[in-house]
């Protein structure tokens, strides 16, 4: 099987954190469809694409498709178990490993290399970052000048699935985050009735780049 013929998967999506490993229940009834997103955000071919808190690869899989063979896709995620079934879709792919990097690491500390990032992506992860500041340096570090970052989230709504709504982050606080931290709105939309979608682009500067890291790619 190709990239391209792939469809995704609908199991149980986690995520990763630097004090303690959660797991949210999402539900597969309200599971947003990765791909109307995903082509909102203009993913290019040749791309490199970081997904933080990637889980099992809701959306890994389609943005390795999109980025195709000559793009590259980091999977971050300190959550083994939801590893181990995005492991199991990269085996089916034929060519997925080629593209596909699994990195097993907390998402504040994934050896992406500076400046080597177009794109990187969060999806149902900013509520769940302890010290939010500190993550969008290490999001600015790896990014290109040109450098892109998605946050897709929850809105900040009583639900009877999804993270607790304290957990939540008001879309207001959100863009004053990503704008005291360097970076400017590109686009601001809602996917579907319980999410947001904010895309930033990178303000770059010098004093923002904190030094080389070593990927630590998996090797299994």
């Amino acid at each position: 099987m190709k990239l391209d013929d792939l469809k995704t998967g609908r199991s149980a999506e986690m995520t990763g954190n630097k004090s303690r490993e959660r797991a949210h229940l999402h539900g597969s009834r309200h599971r947003e469809d990765p791909l109307p997103l995903l082509k909102r955000i203009g993913i290019l071919q040749g791309s490199a694409v970081a997904d933080i808190g990637c889980g099992d690869g809701h959306f890994t899989i389609p943005i390795a498709s999109m980025v195709s063979e000559s793009g590259t896709v980091y999977a971050v995620d300190s959550n083994e178990y939801a590893l181990s079934y995005l492991r199991e879709k990269i085996t089916n792919l034929g060519n997925g490993e080629t593209v596909i990097k699994v990195v097993n690491a907390d998402i504040m500390d994934s050896g992406i290399p500076e400046r080597s990032m177009d794109l990187v992506f969060l999806a149902n992860v900013f509520h769940d970052i302890d010290d939010k500041g500190e993550f969008l340096k290490e999001a600015k570090r790896m990014l290109r000048p040109s450098g892109r970052i998605v946050d897709l989230d929850w809105t900040k709504t009583e639900t009877i699935f999804g993270p607790p709504y304290s957990m939540r982050v008001e879309e207001t606080e959100v863009e004053s985050l990503f704008e005291e931290f360097g970076f400017e709105l590109a686009d601001h939309f809602a996917p579907d009735p319980y999410h947001y979608c904010f895309v930033f682009k990178s303000q770059d500067s010098d004093s923002d780049i904190i030094g080389n890291k070593r990927v630590k790619e998996d090797v299994n």
